[in-house]
């Protein structure tokens, strides 16, 4: 398979497989290698990946966490350098006609949801910053965020667009 897109859903959905997160890395990986651009979900899913198949062991894990802080880095310049100024610049370029109002709103829908991803790479990248080489960086109750939003306003279309 050569879409890195598709790429990153199988991973996504492979994650944890069996107990384990080696098959799902490895597809993140292809898809980051085919696109180096546009693979944020890919780097930022692969940096949790990393973190949850090494932090239920007994042993530090600040190599692993070390990895995983280098791809949530990556998604983090991704989002703000790539992904978000493309939808400001489509919100910029329909500017405030009526007709695109319903797009309007989709597009500052999905820039939220990708500013919210931001702030919670910040804390992760600040989480690992503030670790101590002994310690071992676990990853727990993981939420979706369809978990983090009120479900009157969910934006399920863009959600699941964003995964």
């Amino acid at each position: 398979m050569q879409n890195p897109i598709y790429l990153t859903r199988q991973a996504f959905n492979s994650m944890g497989e069996n107990g384990g997160y080696g098959k799902s890395n490895s597809l993140y990986q292809e898809a980051i290698r085919l696109d180096d651009k546009f693979t944020f979900a890919a780097h930022y899913n692969l940096g949790y990946s990393i973190l949850r198949a090494t932090g239920h062991g007994s042993k530090s894990n600040a190599k692993d966490a070390s990895q995983a802080r280098s791809h949530l880095l990556q998604a983090m310049m991704q989002l703000e350098n790539y992904i978000i100024p493309a939808w400001q610049g489509m919100q910029i370029m329909l500017g405030g006609s009526a007709a695109a109002s319903e797009l309007m709103g989709q597009l500052q829908s999905k820039i939220d949801l990708l500013q919210l991803q931001v702030r919670y790479i910040e804390n992760a990248i600040g989480v690992i910053d503030n670790a101590k080489s002994d310690q071992i960086i676990r990853v727990k109750n993981p939420k979706f965020l369809e978990e983090l939003l009120d479900s009157s306003s969910l934006p399920a279309a863009e959600i699941r667009e964003l995964q």
